[in-house]
């Protein structure tokens, strides 16, 4: 098996969050929201209908509004970037980003624990992957034993309401599809500091040779790197006393 993986360098990385919305406009076009759950009421021809009785971001209960929220298909957020500034006085402040998906660990605490084997690690690229032919309880064990909580649940995000079918995991697939054509996984191709990079990782750390199996703000407790993430990482280091 080729293990595939993520590299990403700190040094570079200016925050703005291209490779989230990247991967939220590639799968999207892929997927819709339709097609996690039919049975959500406000959902018509597969793109969602728009209550003209809503007409605030919040409905009176508080609950979140869905014409409002109606412009934003994709939710769950299967990339994030986080950015955590150090330093008090000038000079010495600095600011770092980070941005992470899910790592398609070798050993992936996610494939261990769930009950349906719903989520698998497959051996062609050692991707951790969900079976569309299996069920998902929606019983979260996945996104409670994953450090970096990169199991997604559509629910989330928005109240699904009073429909009977569950709600399943959703999860970065590394763009499986690009690659099986030959490209970079959307994320990657659209980070305008080229941060980011993808593809089998012994490659990865054989181009990369300055990387480091950690950064600042990455879960990397003793426990979080049993499971063996296969990303790697250029440190910027900080400036900020």
């Amino acid at each position: 098996m080729e293990q595939w993986g993520f590299y990403f360098d700190q040094t570079r990385c200016v925050g703005c969050k291209a490779c989230v919305i990247a991967c939220k406009s590639w799968n999207e076009d892929k997927r819709g929201d339709a097609l996690i759950n039919p049975e959500l009421s406000w959902i018509e021809n597969d793109k969602y209908a728009e209550p003209r009785d809503l007409e605030n971001p919040t409905d009176s209960d508080g609950s979140l509004n869905f014409e409002e929220n109606s412009k934003y298909h994709m939710k769950e957020n299967w990339r994030n970037v986080t950015t955590q500034e150090y330093g008090t006085v000038l000079p010495n402040v600095d600011v770092l980003h980070l941005s992470i998906s899910c790592h398609h660990c070798a050993k992936p605490a996610c494939t261990a624990v769930c009950p349906t084997h719903f989520v698998y690690k497959d051996s062609d690229k050692g991707l951790v992957r969900t079976d569309p032919q299996k069920p998902c309880l929606s019983c979260r064990a996945c996104q409670r034993n994953c450090p970096w909580k990169s199991p997604q649940f559509y629910d989330d995000y928005i109240d699904v309401g009073e429909s009977s079918e569950r709600i399943r995991m959703t999860k970065c697939t590394l763009c499986v599809e690009r690659i099986g054509e030959g490209l970079k996984p959307a994320c990657v191709a659209a980070c305008p500091m080229r941060a980011l990079d993808a593809g089998p990782i012994e490659q990865l750390k054989a181009k990369y040779t300055q990387h480091s199996e950690s950064v600042r703000n990455f879960e990397s407790d003793e426990k979080s790197m049993s499971y063996k993430p296969n990303i790697i990482f250029k440190k910027k280091e900080i400036k900020s006393r």
